[in-house]
């Protein structure tokens, strides 16, 4: 019985594991893309800055 236990509290770790590096890889890649947004909003807005007379 308990060897039954420790495979689900192996299955239970991974899957806890699994979740976790999901979600940091997730918040790394919108962290990416937002930040990636906010430097072409900047250059556009120092283009027509620059373009404005």
């Amino acid at each position: 019985m308990s060897c039954i236990d420790f495979d689900w509290l192996h299955i239970a770790l991974l899957l806890i594991v699994a979740v976790e590096t999901w979600a940091l890889i997730t918040a790394i890649r919108i962290g990416w893309a937002v930040e990636k947004q906010v430097g072409w909003q900047y250059i556009a807005d120092e283009a027509k800055r620059r373009a404005a007379p």
